[in-house]
């Protein structure tokens, strides 16, 4: 059983490697849900939550994923469009959750598409140094 386990952390920390900017915003839009449907958070609480998520998921982006220029920029203009919806629409948590939800899959498939994982470039120049 150990080394299913074993195996199956491997594959986890390798897809998050090779996918960290997915990864982040999937949490971020996962967290918005919980925070509003499961946990029953109210406007403010679920406001807090999900800029302050939306703000970890950029600085992660950043760090792992490059152009870090790109995913920064890109995770601050996110995070404050989601403080200032969250927090100056007053919408019910319930779609406050859901457009942030919808922000973090468009933001996901956006910097898949556009950065490179700092784990691919250090497999790439290690790969390079061999030759």
């Amino acid at each position: 059983m150990s080394a299913f386990i074993n195996r199956a952390r491997a594959y986890i920390a390798a897809t998050i490697a090779a996918d960290p900017a997915v990864f982040a915003w999937f949490l971020n839009g996962g967290a918005a849900m919980l925070a509003a449907y499961v946990f029953g958070l109210g406007s403010t609480g679920e406001a807090a939550v999900a800029t302050i998520i939306t703000a970890l998921s950029a600085l992660y982006t950043a760090l792992k994923a490059r152009p870090a220029g790109v995913a920064a920029a890109v995770g601050a203009l996110a995070t404050i469009l989601t403080a200032a919806g969250t927090f100056g629409l007053h919408l019910s948590p319930h779609t406050s959750a859901m457009v942030t939800t919808v922000a973090s899959i468009v933001l996901s498939l956006l910097f898949r598409a556009n950065l490179t994982p700092v784990a691919t470039l250090k497999a790439k120049a290690a790969a390079a140094s061999r030759m």
